[in-house]
């Protein structure tokens, strides 16, 4: 997910989405090639032979492994500063969250992804930000371990007081390990998904990108 889009939709594309090769990269001659966990091995080596320099983040699952991939960010582009700035932005309103919504009734949520094939369970950034919310991660109630898929039936099963889904704008977008794809509706307006309680009290949220 990214909260800047209207700021990055205005940096001409140089490189096609996916699949990236090395000499993509290689041919435009960066000072600095910061690379995800996903990147195979083959390709980390080209790179590493033919940049300047490259910088290897984690997954990002969680929200402490976000908060390394910044500090490592920060620190390959000389801003630390900057980096543990936005950092101690992120743990305020965290913070500030938790405080609100203390005290109150946990709702249980789930997240559902990827065409409302998967969904995140214990050991993901969207876990941590719902038990921050004040909720109860029905997947993680279920045992579904970081993204996991999930079938319709067993959504019904579990029955939760408020479904999230992304606000994909009808793009499809690759993770580690899985391919994103948009859904085909909104799940609030398609018929398989009416049994849920969710849907039948008007709870589906929409997050932001």
């Amino acid at each position: 997910m990214c909260n800047a889009l209207e700021r990055t939709a205005r940096i001409p594309g140089r490189v096609a989405s996916a699949p990236i090769r090395a000499e993509q990269i290689l041919a435009l001659d960066p000072d600095l090639v910061i690379v995800g966990a996903s990147c195979s091995p083959e390709i980390l080596r080209l790179l590493e032979i033919g940049c300047g320099r490259v910088v290897r983040i984690g997954r990002g699952y969680t929200l402490s492994e976000i908060q390394e991939n910044i500090r490592l960010t920060g620190d390959a582009v000389g801003e630390p500063a900057r980096a543990q700035a936005l950092i101690d932005e992120m743990n305020r309103q965290l913070g500030a969250v938790r405080a609100k919504v203390e005290g109150a009734p946990p709702p249980r949520a789930l997240y559902i992804g990827s065409g409302y094939g998967y969904t995140a369970g214990i050991g993901t950034y969207t876990d941590e930000l719902l038990q921050a919310a004040g909720a109860r991660n029905a997947a993680r109630e279920a045992g579904v371990k970081a993204w996991g898929k999930i079938a319709l039936e067993t959504v019904i099963e579990m029955d939760p007081d408020v479904i999230f889904v992304p606000d994909t704008g009808g793009r499809a977008h690759g993770a580690v390990g899985m391919r994103y794809v948009a859904p085909p509706k909104p799940l609030e307006k398609d018929p398989l998904w009416q049994d849920a309680r969710a849907v039948r009290a008007g709870r589906v949220v929409t997050l932001p990108p």
